[in-house]
């Protein structure tokens, strides 16, 4: 088996599933720049916090970067993969797998949506083919992230699907465990019987607009569609989406954050799920509310778009900012159901994206790049 080691900042839980996956199929150590405590984990999601799964177990880790470098030096290791290219701590790594003639792979979240300034876009088509010429090869999460390399003239053939991915299982069984209760969910929230479910979840900051969502449901309600929204998560915007629900009169549940083990109840509970953001790199709570059986509605700016959402099918994309655009994409949505071939299609379009199928990337790579 090859010896890779795999270069991450910090235990992150929708990482894991992949590095387990990959640890089955490689002789796999995955160092960690630091650890977070509650505080630092808790950043942008309004509290302190751990996750409650285990995000370490089923590999093996090291903490802080020396160990990595000496590995590397002694030539202990046949490849490195990074999880990105914005951290000094990768760029550590990438130069002492240069100098010591250890292949280095990428994976992470390039893309090309939202604007950007013009001085901007000028000096990335000059420096960014020579900068991406460092990696011997590249992982691709998505479509995206696929044209973004293409655009800096990165060789299709250094290119290994890898896609974003979460613990499908985990989600669909706890889903599945879930759906027997229902009824005492809603009433454990006071949420009306039969009442079709609108959900959000993540962080409440100004970039999901959360507030597009609330006036989407507005304008449903204003056409005769009852309707409940539920916002989980916490932010700075929190007090503010209280108060805009209460003014708009769309019956709305606010859960605060919600830790791992809870979500897949909201996300079977539910109708849809809304991600409403003006720029997302990737977008997890959608695989993981269609890993629920949940169709979902997404803008144009979450870069998953493309590869989860098939309009019609597993769910709908919408205008960036545009409540109208969102409204009627929630109302085709909600008019569609859930059960039976919607669920069915969400099954099989996220079975794609699973973390064996991401390990089957690395090692086609490694195949490609490290032959026997």
């Amino acid at each position: 088996m090859k010896r890779i080691a795999v270069l991450a900042s910090h235990p992150i839980q929708t990482l894991s599933p992949w590095l387990r996956a990959l640890a089955q199929r490689v002789d796999l150590t995955v160092y960690y720049a630091r650890r977070l405590d509650a505080h630092s984990q808790g950043r942008g999601f309004g509290e302190d916090f751990q996750w409650d799964v285990d995000l370490l177990a089923g590999y093996r880790c090291v903490f802080g970067m020396r160990a990595l470098l000496d590995c590397v030096k002694a030539q202990a290791v046949d490849a490195v993969v990074v999880c990105g290219w914005a951290r000094r701590e990768y760029w550590m790594a990438v130069l002492a797998c240069r100098r010591s003639g250890v292949a280095v792979l990428v994976r992470g979240d390039g893309q090309l949506l939202g604007p950007r300034a013009r001085w901007k876009k000028r000096v990335k088509s000059l420096l960014w083919p020579y900068m991406l010429r460092t990696f011997d090869g590249f992982l691709v999460v998505g479509r995206h992230m696929r044209a973004y390399l293409r655009r800096y003239r990165v060789p299709s053939s250094l290119c290994f699907a890898s896609p974003h991915c979460i613990d499908n299982q985990r989600f669909a069984a706890a889903a599945e465990v879930a759906r027997g209760h229902r009824p005492e969910l809603r009433a454990q929230w006071d949420i009306p019987a039969g009442v079709p479910l609108v959900l959000y979840v993540g962080k409440l900051n100004a970039n999901k607009r959360v507030m597009d969502m609330l006036y989407a449901c507005e304008r449903l309600r204003h056409k005769g569609i009852p309707l409940h929204a539920v916002i989980v998560g916490n932010g700075p915007q929190y007090k503010h989406l209280n108060r805009s629900a209460e003014i708009s009169g769309v019956p709305t549940t606010f859960t605060g954050f919600c830790n791992q083990s809870a979500l897949p109840a909201w996300y079977d509970l539910a109708d849809v799920l809304v991600l409403p953001s003006v720029s997302e790199s990737w977008g997890l709570v959608v695989n993981e509310a269609m890993a629920c059986g949940t169709p979902v509605v997404v803008t144009e700016a979450v870069a998953c778009a493309p590869d989860l959402v098939k309009p019609g099918v597993t769910g709908e994309v919408a205008a960036v900012g545009d409540v109208h655009s969102l409204a009627d994409a929630i109302g085709r949505v909600l008019m569609r159901g859930k059960g039976g071939s919607v669920e069915l299609a969400l099954e099989r379009r996220i079975a794609k994206y699973s973390p064996e199928i991401a390990a089957d990337g690395l090692v086609a790579a490694l195949n490609r790049l490290l032959p026997e």
